[in-house]
């Protein structure tokens, strides 16, 4: 069985390029998948049975790219091994071992392989690690490990193409959410397209899988344009075909929708409703009208808290900018640095290699990492297994365990509208207008590059006003 073992990760550095260190993920997808098909009495070529499998995955949380590494596991185990095609043999008995380097069981490492994680002890009051998903492998190539290759593929053809996406994207520096959009659209396509070359593809294609997404899946008109750029960019710069059929494809009409406002008293009921570190966490997103994405990403040297500043780095549109920081925040953002700076050495102590850091800044300032400057404002609560290199780091805190708490608040305040970490961002804009603020500046505080994106915050401030009475109430 060591054998077949073998010649199955062969076959996926041949056919699929996955490098050593990801190989055994693959045997452990492959692994589990068999074991729920000899459990449930399913044939190992049941496809039903491989939705199913793949789904109880999603709902048990599994990330988007594990899932797909587990479809391909199964799908290059189809192709080569199974029994009674080609005269394969099975591998129900191929022991997966996990990438674990020497010493770490005195790390508690729990899990094994791409779930593999090392619970620490925070030393922060109310930091609950359980509450904060396990990230990996979340560094710079974050995005390009998304997703594996889309189908399992003999030429290699979709493979490529999906490289050369990553790599035109890249090359021009756009962010690592649109890496991913645009990568997940790609790939989403080729799957429409039924596995047709890259080479036959015209911009007929293109355009009736943009209009089934509009009339057959009814995807909103924000998704179906992401779709059609992700489209737009692949063809122009990836194939580098003819774009006259595919810019006459229509354009779904984004709705301009009125932002969700919080008062004032409701600001202070959701804040009630939430413990440390969370409440903090919202604290800045309402006082300095931060995007979520902006908050998690904040580091030490992010916070100037004597001179009262907070500085976003490359926000959205790859743009930087300067904002006040509350006073009333700084007894607090000082306490909550103190905490952090306790859980910075105890990690140091355990091996561990370093925050991610964005692009090569890994190798232009090599102990960046460890340096207390480069730390996150708000950590994970664990240490994650890098899958680039399998060494010890930290992410910052998790988006959906914000989100999740955010609601919680929210349902436990029994407030009537809808409740997002970007709500609070909306009621910052329209708070700050309320007060008097030139809408000058607060396009700049918000980091807009037009002022009609701005200006929707005035009609909101006219609604809250009542500056128009109802005839009903005359």
């Amino acid at each position: 069985m060591e054998g077949v073992g073998a010649k199955y990760e062969e076959i996926l550095a041949r056919e699929l390029g996955i490098p050593g260190n990801r190989r055994p993920y693959f045997l452990k997808w492959l692994g589990e998948f068999l074991e729920f098909c000899r459990v449930r009495h399913l044939g190992e070529g049941n496809g039903a049975g491989l939705d199913v499998f793949l789904e109880g995955l999603r709902k048990r949380g599994r990330l988007g790219f594990q899932v797909e590494q587990a479809r391909i596991a199964v799908e290059v185990y189809w192709k080569h091994f199974r029994v009674g095609k080609r005269g394969g043999v099975g591998l129900e008995r191929v022991a997966v071992v996990a990438p674990v380097g020497a010493g770490w069981k005195d790390k508690r490492v729990s899990g094994s392989g791409a779930d593999a994680s090392v619970t620490g002890s925070s030393g922060v009051p109310g930091w609950d690690a359980e509450k904060t998903p396990v990230i990996v492998g979340m560094g710079v190539t974050e995005s390009l490990n998304d997703e594996p290759g889309s189908k399992v593929d003999a030429t290699g053809d979709w493979r490529m193409a999906f490289a050369a996406l990553a790599k035109e994207i890249k090359l021009r520096h756009y962010s690592g959410r649109t890496l991913k959009a645009y990568l997940h659209w790609v790939r989403d396509f080729s799957r429409y397209v039924g596995g047709l070359p890259v080479a036959g593809l015209t911009s007929a294609q293109a355009k009736a899988y943009i209009a089934d997404l509009a009339t057959v899946k009814k995807v909103a008109g924000s998704t179906q344009n992401q779709a059609f750029s992700a489209l737009l960019f692949f063809y122009s710069h990836v194939l580098g075909l003819d774009l006259q059929g595919l810019e006459k494809i229509p354009r779904a009409v984004r709705r301009q929708e009125i932002p969700s406002v919080l008062t004032r008293s409701e600001v202070q009921a959701m804040l009630a409703g939430l413990e440390y570190p969370y409440k903090l966490f919202v604290q800045l997103l309402y006082g300095c009208g931060l995007r979520l994405n902006e908050s998690l990403t904040l580091r030490v040297q992010d916070v100037d808290l004597e001179g009262s500043a907070l500085r976003v780095h490359n926000g959205k549109g790859n743009k930087s900018r300067a904002l006040p920081l509350p006073k009333s925040l700084l007894p607090q953002l000082r306490d909550h640095l103190q905490s952090l700076r306790g859980l910075f050495e105890s990690d140091l102590k355990v091996g561990f290699a370093g925050v991610f850091l964005p692009e090569a800044l890994e190798r232009k300032y090599p102990g960046a990492s460890r340096s207390w400057p480069w730390q996150w404002v708000f950590p994970g609560g664990r240490l994650s297994v890098s899958e680039s290199d399998g060494r010890l780091r930290r992410f910052h805190l998790h988006e959906s365990s914000v989100q999740k708490e955010i609601k919680a608040a929210a349902d436990a305040g029994r407030l009537s509208k809808r409740v997002t970490a970007h709500t609070f961002r909306h009621s910052y804009a329209t708070h700050l207008l309320q007060m008097g603020y030139d809408i000058r500046v607060v396009q700049d505080l918000m980091g807009h590059n037009d002022l009609e994106t701005t200006m929707i915050y005035t009609h909101v401030l006219q609604s809250l006003a009542g500056r128009v009475v109802s005839p009903l109430d005359v």
